[in-house]
């Protein structure tokens, strides 16, 4: 079988790195021998973390050159994979529906074999909004979200393709994965760590009809107060546990910019020398999980931190700005270790966060146990949901 991906962000993005990373272990377990393609404009770099083929351009190009290179794979192709991710939604800015209703429609003219590959509908509020993205999902044979707010939303939509409610196929990486890295730069880090996948917030416009990266980028009064609570609860964790916090960046593009703001977080601790973060981008994926696999417990903002934290064994929380950080606790039924990001504005809460840690931290084996349980479900689903496309389809 020859398999397309239009993969989300995965050249700078390490949380669409996971995402792809599952689905190309998941689309292996399913159809061994499967021929897999994907783009990146760091093509050999991604050959060689991935073990699958790369078209050398970004899965965002605007070339007409590159959108007739990806008609001809898709031409080739068994079937297109449509995600995953959270691709469609106006909560960021409303001209990327625009694009990928563009970009679908293109390659249903080379290849109509299209499955929309375990997406996460996100925030949406305009009701233009919410027709692109019907217009976008019928464009496509079978839809697979990964969640079961997405199908209802997109039923509420008047979407009219078959709908399949599923989880985020990050958790298709095997948990062993992070047992396997030999790289010795894992060792600045130490172990026993507490890890930390924090990100920006309040710099999104809802509902806005141009990218953030195009806009004037400022810090506003409340997110400078969010700043000051993220170095609290680091502190607050190095005094009380004794451990160095860790800092994982996810997305290494400027306009998102997860290095700078964990510099920032530093340079406002009252014990900066109890910090360290993950610079640069030379980690593979698999290394990165096994770095993320030395913590003793990991609180992220950025979802697949915690997505990855989880298959890493490693007891998690998550402080959710969108509902996916919620929805994935749900799932694992373990929504008492999800909070809203908007409690990092109260005073109190960086302590209460830190002392949920500390009660639980005797239970640290049963909690993972507990991650690894709702892993294991979610990945027989994931199974089970793919082959059900891949036979709508006839494949």
């Amino acid at each position: 079988m020859r398999v397309l991906i239009l993969n989300s962000d995965s050249p700078n993005n390490r949380g669409d790195r996971a995402i792809l990373a599952g689905l190309v272990n998941l689309i292996k377990t399913v159809r061994p021998g499967a021929q897999i393609t994907a783009l990146s404009q760091y093509a050999t770099r991604d050959q060689q973390w991935f073990g699958i083929k790369f078209l050398g351009f970004s899965p965002y190009s605007l070339s007409p050159i590159n959108m007739l290179r990806l008609m001809i794979e898709a031409k080739k192709a068994d079937v297109v994979l449509f995600g995953g991710g959270e691709l469609l939604k106006d909560y960021t800015n409303k001209l990327s529906l625009y694009y990928w209703l563009t970009k679908i429609t293109l390659i249903k003219l080379a290849n109509k074999n299209i499955i929309g590959a375990f997406q996460g509908i996100g925030p949406t509020s305009a009701d233009s909004s919410k027709q692109l993205i019907r217009k976008t999902v019928d464009k496509c044979r079978v839809f697979i979200t990964r969640d079961d707010e997405s199908v209802k939303k997109l039923t509420n939509w008047g979407v009219k393709t078959k709908l399949i409610s599923s989880f985020d196929p990050a958790v298709f990486i095997p948990s062993d994965a992070a047992d396997v890295s030999t790289n010795p730069e894992l060792e600045e880090f130490g172990r026993g760590f507490i890890g930390l996948g924090l990100r920006r917030w309040f710099h999104y416009s809802p509902g806005g009809f141009l990218p953030r990266k195009f806009k004037k980028d400022e810090i506003t009064e409340t997110e400078t107060k969010y700043l000051e609570a993220c170095a609290d609860l680091a502190d607050k964790v190095f005094i009380r546990f004794k451990k160095q916090v860790v800092f994982f960046p996810m997305h290494l593009e400027s306009s998102e910019g997860d290095i700078q703001f964990a510099e920032n977080v530093i340079s406002r601790m009252r014990h900066p020398e109890a910090a360290k973060v993950v610079r640069g981008d030379n980690l593979s994926p698999d290394d990165y999980l096994a770095l993320i696999a030395r913590s003793e417990w990991f609180i992220g903002s950025r979802l697949h931190s915690t997505i990855l934290a989880t298959v890493a064994n490693v007891p998690s929380m998550v402080l959710y700005y969108v509902d996916k950080g919620r929805l994935f606790f749900e799932q694992l039924e373990l929504q008492e270790f999800s909070h809203p990001i908007e409690r990092m504005l109260e005073t109190d809460f960086p302590a209460l966060l830190t002392k949920q840690i500390a009660d639980v931290n005797d239970e640290a084996l049963f909690i993972a146990k507990e991650q690894q349980r709702g892993l294991e479900k979610m990945r027989d689903k994931l199974i089970l949901d793919i082959e059900t496309a891949f036979k709508e389809l006839g494949l």
